[in-house]
């Protein structure tokens, strides 16, 4: 040291100069929602270090490798400041950038079971873009596309997941319940009838919860929308059934059925009789098939004919049921009016010789009028034979005594008519 006036002197001490440390620290970006690790890489030439980080969105800390989580996406400038135990001090900042996660969702509609169920995909993100989709419909079957729709196997709540993945290899996955609705199970029977009777079809439709609506197709233009129809067809054939059953969210259905209405058998029982009181008569019915019941029975020699003999003792209205091979059936009736106009057919001869013909004098109807009374006389005018109620059982006698062969002589008459009957007959024997 010299001063102004050239004097001059020196003087000599110890400086401790301090090692200055070098920060620094490695980082690696990542995704929303996930901790970013800090790797501190800071030196010094010897002493020990302490820390201060600031991470850009107003946290801090004082660890040596710290782990942060920002609350979202972005570009953070993290400040790192290094100090010795000299209080010698280094920093740095670097800029991390926190890459946005996507938002998967989707919307879809409630379908019925059987129809495709269609997926829009909704998933976005902030910035950069969706490089991969994947989805999982709950049945073990996945799916790599944006946009995919998808045929369930079965009915009911389907929980399907949509996973995406960002260009940053950033992920997120949703879940969302998916209805499909259950399709009822359409379901009848019918039996043929005949016509003019009426179908009733019993509805077996079902599903499993809730109430369904039915619509019937008669196949004759006829509707109906109960559930148990009754119907009947203006004319025979065959026709198709239609059964369309709905749940309460519009899930249909349907069924078809074939049923025939049988022609019911002609029938026609003829014109109507008049016949004599103790005369059969014929009737002459018509039909075209061959199980035939004719009623009243009484008077009928069988009634199970199409065409039996009638012999009622009064007018009698018979009705001719019909019955074909599918058990239709059909009737007609005709009238048979009997008169009782006392008719008999008198024989004029009787040869009563024992060999079993023309042995008893017969009177055709005879049996049928109880009040008829029968006188014979012989062609003096004596009466040989009398009889009330006429049995058909004269053989020509004079109570236990024959009567010789020729010719004799009636008279017949009846308490409830005036009609009388009178002619000849002849005893001839030994012929």
């Amino acid at each position: 040291m010299i001063t102004d006036k050239g004097c001059t002197g020196d003087t000599a001490q110890w400086v401790e100069t301090f090692a200055i440390p070098t920060a620094n620290f490695e980082f690696k970006n990542v995704c929303d929602s996930f901790q970013m690790p800090f790797t501190n890489t800071s030196a010094i030439a010897n002493g020990t270090l302490t820390y201060r980080w600031n991470y850009g969105d107003t946290d801090t800390s004082v660890m040596e490798d710290p782990r942060h989580q920002y609350k979202t996406h972005g570009l953070y400038t993290v400040f790192m400041q290094t100090i010795s135990e000299k209080n010698c001090k280094d920093s740095l900042t670097k800029v991390v950038q926190i890459y946005p996660r996507p938002v998967p969702s989707f919307t879809t509609d409630t379908v019925c079971f059987g129809i495709e169920t269609k997926f829009l995909n909704t998933s976005v993100i902030d910035t950069g873009k969706i490089d991969e989709y994947e989805w999982r419909y709950g049945d073990r079957v996945t799916a790599i596309d944006k946009q995919r729709d998808y045929l369930f196997l079965k009915h009911g709540i389907h929980n399907v997941n949509l996973r995406a993945v960002s260009d940053q290899n950033c992920i997120k996955d949703t879940t969302i319940e998916v209805l499909v609705e259950e399709e009822p199970l359409a379901n009848f029977t019918v039996s043929d009838v005949c016509f003019k009777f009426d179908i009733e079809p019993v509805n077996k439709s079902s599903i499993s919860a809730g109430e369904l609506t039915h619509l019937w197709r008669f196949g004759d233009a006829k509707i109906d929308s109960v559930e148990n129809p009754v119907h009947r067809y203006e004319k025979s054939g065959i026709y198709e059934i239609e059964l369309v059953s709905k749940s309460a969210f519009g899930c249909k259905d349907s069924l078809k059925k074939f049923v025939e209405t049988y022609k019911r058998p002609f029938v026609n029982a003829g014109e109507d009789k008049t016949t004599s009181k103790g005369f059969e008569v014929e009737l002459d019915a018509v039909s075209d098939s061959g199980l035939y019941q004719w009623s009243p029975a009484l008077g009928l020699d069988d009634n199970g004919l199409m065409r039996p003999n009638a012999n009622p003792d009064d007018t009698t209205l018979y009705t001719l049921l019909v019955t074909d091979r599918f058990g239709c059936q059909s009737s007609d009736s005709v009238l048979v009016n009997v008169l009782p106009d006392y008719k008999l057919i008198i024989y004029n001869i009787i040869t009563p010789d024992d060999n079993g013909e023309n042995d008893v004098w017969y009177i055709d109807n005879a049996e049928t009028y109880p009040d008829l009374h029968l006188w014979i006389y012989n062609k003096t005018g004596r009466e040989v034979y009398k009889s009330d109620g006429y049995k058909n059982d004269w053989t020509g006698s004079s109570g236990s005594d024959p009567l010789p062969d020729g010719s004799y002589y009636y008279v017949i008459n009846f308490d409830n008519s005036e009609r009388i009957y009178k002619g000849s007959l002849t005893i001839l024997r030994n012929l």
